[in-house]
């Protein structure tokens, strides 16, 4: 029988009770609590949240599993990645520590975060698939599936994606001040992003991909520094000023909307003067 330390004080009255009666004693653990961030006992209606709810909040359930595994217990090797099978494979009883496990939903965050960078690709496009839907988000698979490679390292929940990605499907807006580097006026941002604009039209379609753009840009990059160039362009090209670089944006906007973007914010910076 494996149960919470707090039927500790019960057990000596029910092993009583088995003999009395003529029972066969089991064998008993009794294990530490799961313990509030104040170090309290963990109510049931913890922050009012079911486990199914974990779900619909974007957590996978490998994660959720893999976190609670972790709460009192921790492998020879103080691994902290596991999935369902590797979890079963390695567990031991003997390793569950006597102190109570404080419930860290940043850490749960972290590892749904690492189980979502692990999961295959398509799997994870069949996840997210129902959110975009939710969000009023259209995308053809093949783009989808180029958006999700581009975004699954920045996300810590499947949630988190409709947000996070927008821009990569519907025309970003920003005010045009963003696109402003540092101290940099109109002139120099706007020069900036011309200087992108003309090299990257000179490329060729079948080259497009962030490896080759990277390179393509070193030479200005050097001249004009990475912040003068990378944050107009990053902002051109999704509105944010955090986002996935913005080769590996341009990659999956391909040419002619990577192009179109700059465009837009090139006659942006004309509203400034």
């Amino acid at each position: 029988v494996i149960r919470g330390e707090d039927h500790l004080s019960n057990t000596p009255k029910q092993i009583l009770f088995q003999h009395a009666l003529g029972f066969e004693e089991p064998t008993y653990a009794h294990l530490p609590l799961i313990l509030a961030a104040d170090k309290s006992k963990l109510s049931k209606r913890y922050a009012d949240v079911a486990v199914l709810e974990y779900r619909m909040q974007g957590y996978l359930p490998d994660a959720l599993i893999n976190f609670l595994v972790l709460l009192g217990w921790h492998p020879k090797d103080d691994r902290e990645i596991f999935s369902f099978e590797e979890m079963v494979s390695v567990f031991d009883i003997r390793r569950v520590q006597k102190a109570g496990a404080v419930f860290n939903t940043e850490k749960l965050a972290w590892l749904n975060h690492e189980h979502i960078k692990r999961l295959p690709l398509a799997q994870l496009v069949k996840l997210i698939e129902p959110l975009l839907v939710e969000n009023g988000i259209e995308s053809e698979k093949t783009l989808l599936s180029k958006v999700v490679e581009a975004e699954r390292n920045r996300i810590k929940t499947l949630r988190d994606f409709p947000t996070s990605a927008k821009f990569f499907f519907v025309f970003p807006e920003y005010e045009a001040a963003l696109l402003k580097w540092n101290n940099a006026g109109v002139p120099e941002t706007k020069t900036a992003l011309q200087e992108s604009l003309d090299m990257l039209a000179g490329q060729k379609t079948a080259g497009w991909d962030d490896k080759s753009l990277r390179e393509s840009f070193e030479a200005l990059l050097k001249e004009k520094g990475k912040g003068s160039v990378l944050w107009p362009l990053r902002v051109a090209l999704s509105g944010l000023t955090a986002s996935p670089d913005p080769f590996v944006i341009m990659s999956v906007l391909g040419k002619e909307e990577s192009l179109k973007r700059i465009r837009s914010a090139i006659a942006k910076l004309g509203t400034l003067f």
